[in-house]
């Protein structure tokens, strides 16, 4: 897939550019409706809010990545903030993101794994080394580090996409 001097205005990025993009990055052949749909939708409304209902193992990471692998197939920069409620979700994320391509190395937001390979998350961030995403946990969003992190302009500017999952559902009542 090729695509340059593109923005999301262009007429190139459209349905069957963003289908070629899933399959050939998420290896779906034949992506559903809603995917391609809301996926443009989150793509075309940069900087806005997106709000989507989705039930587990939907397809809904895929609508999450859209931007992202839209934004690295342009040759664009910036820093997904994607909170997580659980070590678990934060590792399975991270993984589809691997596969996906958009992560250089298996990094999870949580600091404990960064402290454990010597890393410091948050000098990553700031620096923008080998960051596209960040899974973060909501305590770690609502830390210290990180709210002095988000005071910093330079930083505050590279981050282009903030994303939450799995909110709780206690069912209907």
């Amino acid at each position: 897939l090729k695509v340059v001097n593109s923005s999301p205005g262009d007429p190139q990025i459209n349905a069957e550019w963003l289908a070629e993009l899933f399959s050939q990055k998420c290896g779906i052949s034949q992506p559903r409706e809603f995917q391609i749909k809301n996926g443009l939708g989150i793509i075309e409304i940069e900087r806005h809010e997106a709000f989507l209902v989705i039930p587990p193992g939907q397809g809904k990471t895929t609508v999450f990545w859209a931007p992202l692998l839209a934004a690295r197939a342009l040759g664009e920069r910036g820093v997904a903030l994607y909170i997580v409620p659980t070590e678990l979700l934060s590792t399975q994320q991270s993984e589809s993101a691997r596969r996906v391509g958009l992560r250089d190395r298996a990094e999870r937001g949580y600091v404990r794994d960064a402290y454990c390979d010597k890393r410091d998350l948050f000098d990553e961030l700031q620096n923008g080394k080998y960051i596209r995403i960040t899974l973060l946990s909501p305590q770690m969003l609502a830390g210290e580090r990180m709210m002095k992190l988000l005071r910093i302009s330079g930083f505050k500017d590279l981050i282009r996409w903030f994303m939450i999952d799995k909110t709780p559902y206690h069912g209907h009542r």
